[in-house]
Formats: C-alpha cells, structure tokens, sequence
C-alpha cells in the first residue's frame, strides 16, 4: 500500500516521529479545525475566487461557505475577511497575470511506496514570460520580521515548483492579522529539494520496518496545547505495529517528476 505524504504530515515527522505514527498509521485524534484554522482556510477560497473571477460579492461569499457552521462567524473575524478582501484588490498586480488554476492538487512518487501530495493555492501565468506562478495564501499573528525565515526558506512552494518544468517562481502572499496588512514573500528554489524529500521518506520507510518512531519530549506540551496523543504515548508498548491506515480519497493530477 502506497503512504501519501504531504508538506504537513513532513513537519509533523519533524516535529514528533510517534505523534506521526498515531495520525498517519493509526488515523487517531486526526486534528479538527479551530478557528484560527478555519479563518485560513476561508481567506484562502475567499482569495482564491476573486482571482478568478474579480466578482467580490461571489468571492465573500466562497469564504464564507467554507467556514464550519458548528464555528459560529464573529462579527472581528468578518471584519477581518473584508480587509483582507479589500487589501488584496488593492496591492495585488492582477494585471500582470491571467488565471489559470485554483486549488491544483498533484501528487508524484518520492521512492517505492511513497508518494508526495500537495495542493496549490493559485497558478497564474505572468503575460509578459508566459511562465507560470505558484500562490500560497497565509494568515499569521506573527510579526513581519519573522516572514523571511518562516516562508522564504520554507521547501512547500520549492516542492510544488518540481510538478511544472515552466514555473518561474512561488510567491507566499501573507496577511499579518489583526491588521490585515499583505505582504508577499518569495520562496526560494531548492535544488535538493526533490532529493530531501526522497531522504524524509527513506527515514519513514526505515522507522516502519523497525517500529522505532521516536517520541520528542519537547513537543508533548506546546503553545499552551497539550499534545492530543499523550495518552496513547504512554501506553506505546501497547500499540499495534505496523498497521496501515485508509487509503486517502483525493484526487490529484498523477506527475511524473523529472531529476
């Protein structure tokens, strides 16, 4: 059986090998939508339709379809939206580009038996080169200064860059709350990047042969959280080995990436 993995599910390995294994092997305490996470994932289809469409009511309206109504909408956060909205009209060269794809799901082998999934906010091709452009939205409370280091040495955008040989550039599009202020930043293109993840995947491989995912003490408590597996976490010894959760159901276009 094929094991996906994602940008997301890479950073969790990083974080914690054993909190990998409970939600990547076992399926369990698969992490729910907070609000945080609900507003970025409302901006992002909020965004993503106004770049189709220019139409800002229908845009408004993309996002707020997104949102879980068992969350209710706060009057701060849909304030919050609109700004974003109207900053993003604002700063945003939409006359540089034509639309070309929203919400691009791909996926490609990274070595026998494990495969790369991503999903790309935006495409867009510049009109002057004709290349094409990736777009990844962010919302953060985090300080500007912290951008370079969080989003310009991040390898997502330099891992979605490998799926078009006629990409020219990935750009983070961030909007710093509660001001809602934009700022972009661009990724930087890894050439190793193709060969990391391949390595990432290797040391999976070889951590599920052995069952030895190893627990990070640091991680147990963070941001104020504690870690949703720490139960399970002490009962380790007791857990299945080796099992295989369900095979995901997306859909994604099948690359083949070229070296």
């Amino acid at each position: 059986m094929t094991i996906t993995l994602s940008h997301s599910s890479i950073q969790l390995w990083q974080k914690c090998q054993r909190a990998f294994y409970f939600e990547k092997f076992l399926l369990y305490a698969q992490r729910k939508d907070t609000g945080d996470t609900m507003f970025g994932r409302a901006a992002g289809a909020m965004l993503q339709k106004y770049a189709e469409l220019k139409d800002k009511d229908r845009a408004i309206l993309a996002g707020l379809l997104e949102w879980d109504m068992e969350l209710v909408v706060k009057d701060k956060e849909l304030k919050e939206l609109f700004r974003i909205l109207d900053n993003f009209i604002r700063e945003f060269e939409f006359s540089k580009y034509h639309f070309v794809e929203k919400e691009l799901c791909f996926e490609f082998e990274l070595i026998d038996g494990f495969n790369y999934l991503g999903y790309v906010d935006l495409t867009l091709q510049e009109i002057a080169t004709q290349k094409y452009v990736f777009i990844d939205f962010k919302t953060t409370k985090l300080s500007p200064w912290a951008f370079p280091y969080l989003f310009g040495h991040s390898w997502q955008l330099a891992s979605y860059m490998l799926i078009h040989p006629n990409a020219s550039r990935g750009e983070y599009v961030i909007f710093q709350l509660p001001t809602c202020t934009m700022h972009v930043e661009k990724a930087q293109k890894k050439d190793d990047v193709l060969q990391t993840l391949r390595s990432i995947a290797r040391d999976i491989e070889r951590a599920k042969e052995e069952h030895r995912f190893l627990q990070n003490p640091g991680s147990c408590y963070s941001m104020g959280k504690a870690c949703p597996h720490f139960q399970n976490c002490s009962n380790w010894n007791k857990i299945p080995v080796n099992p295989l959760g369900k095979p995901s159901e997306h859909k994604a276009h099948k690359i083949l990436v070229q070296e």
